[in-house]
């Protein structure tokens, strides 16, 4: 998840009803906030539960007054995310608006991403790299046929479900972070001045 934004801005007072992007509402009536998984210029994602069945789930929160927010970009994003659904993509739970911020409800992976766990093993056995690119290309196959495409595919952005090596979700990938995807009926999508998306240490400049 993108990330930062300080829990006295989780919740602000709004009328019912929907917003441009989701539903609004306050959050922390509905969602109790535990650890900050990650933080950015303006977003935090934290780990939090839902009151009312104990689930655990992430939560990005983006603060609307920062000069990066941009409503167009967040609208494309949840698009995607709202579009593709698929066991090999990281879910999209709920979305809610208050005055200051918008929160993003996600499936949580709690393996983090697969680019740390490279760091941490050193490598991985061309077994476990099979297995892993083929639950990848399953979710691209999927978001594919939905008529989205990623546009920024890498280690970072794709997240194991456990840290746990005696668990089953140990190798359980999910593709995440919609940020720079498109719909491929608008295929500037997310992505400010379209292009093939991706990052310059990874494509080139």
């Amino acid at each position: 998840m993108g990330c930062g934004a300080s829990s006295s801005s989780i919740s602000s007072t709004l009328p019912s009803g929907e917003g441009p992007l989701g539903r609004k509402g306050h959050v922390q009536d509905e969602y109790t906030f535990g650890q900050v998984l990650g933080e950015g210029a303006f977003a935090t994602a934290r780990l939090a539960v839902r009151k009312s069945d104990g689930e655990e789930v992430a939560i990005k929160t983006l603060m609307r007054n920062h000069d990066s927010f941009d409503l167009h970009v967040l609208r494309a994003e949840i698009a995607v995310m709202r579009a593709v659904k698929h066991e090999r993509c990281i879910r999209l739970n709920d979305v809610i608006e208050d005055q200051d911020s918008v929160h993003v409800v996600e499936e949580v992976a709690h393996g983090g991403e697969l680019f740390d766990r490279i760091c941490d093993k050193g490598h991985l056995t061309e077994k476990e790299a099979a297995f892993l690119i083929g639950q990848v290309l399953d979710g691209l196959t999927h978001m594919h046929q939905a008529g989205a495409i990623h546009r920024d595919l890498k280690p970072e952005n794709l997240l194991l479900m456990s840290n746990n090596s005696e668990s089953t979700d140990y190798l359980n990938i999910k593709i995440a972070d919609f940020g720079m995807s498109a719909l491929m009926g608008n295929p500037a999508g997310a992505y400010k001045g379209g292009g093939g998306g991706g990052e310059n240490k990874y494509v080139g400049s």
